[in-house]
C-alpha cells in the first residue's frame, strides 16, 4: 500500500487524474496528452446566468455562421455544456460533468471575451 503501491504502478482504481489549476496554460492538449484515466478537472460555470450569451465565446465555435445550439456551432467537442433560453438576452449554462473531458477549449473561449465566467476546477 501507500506510496511504494502507488510507485509500483498498483494505484487504487478510484484515483483520478489531476493538475496544479494555477499552472495549466489552456493548451487544450490535456485530454490528449495528459490524460491516462477520466480526468478530475471538469469545466465550472460561475454564474447561473451569463449576460453574454448572444456572444459566448466559451458555447459557440468560432466562425461559426449560427448562433445556435446545433452540434456545429458548439465549441464544446463532448457536448457537455446546456444553453437553456432564460429571457433576451439571457440563457442558463449547466455543464454535465460526465461528458466533460477537461479539454478547457470552452475557457479559453469565454476568457478570449474577457468574461471569465467558464474555469477549470479540479472537482473531487
Amino acid at each position: 500500500g501507500g506510496m511504494g503501491g502507488f510507485i509500483g504502478g498498483s494505484a487504487a482504481k478510484n484515483t483520478v487524474w489531476q493538475l496544479d489549476p494555477n499552472k495549466c496554460v489552456q493548451c487544450e492538449r490535456c485530454s490528449t496528452h495528459c490524460v491516462l484515466t477520466e480526468s478530475a478537472v471538469k469545466c465550472v460555470h460561475a454564474y447561473d446566468v451569463c449576460g453574454y450569451c448572444q456572444l459566448c465565446g466559451g458555447y459557440h465555435r468560432p466562425g461559426a455562421k449560427i448562433q445556435d445550439t446545433a452540434a456545429e456551432n458548439q465549441l464544446c467537442p463532448t457536448g457537455a455544456i446546456q444553453r437553456t433560453y432564460v429571457e433576451n438576452p439571457y440563457y442558463e449554462y449547466t455543464i454535465t460533468e460526465a461528458l466533460c473531458n477537461g479539454c478547457g477549449k470552452c475557457v479559453k473561449g469565454c476568457g478570449a471575451f474577457g468574461n471569465g465566467s467558464l474555469y477549470l476546477q479540479v472537482r473531487h
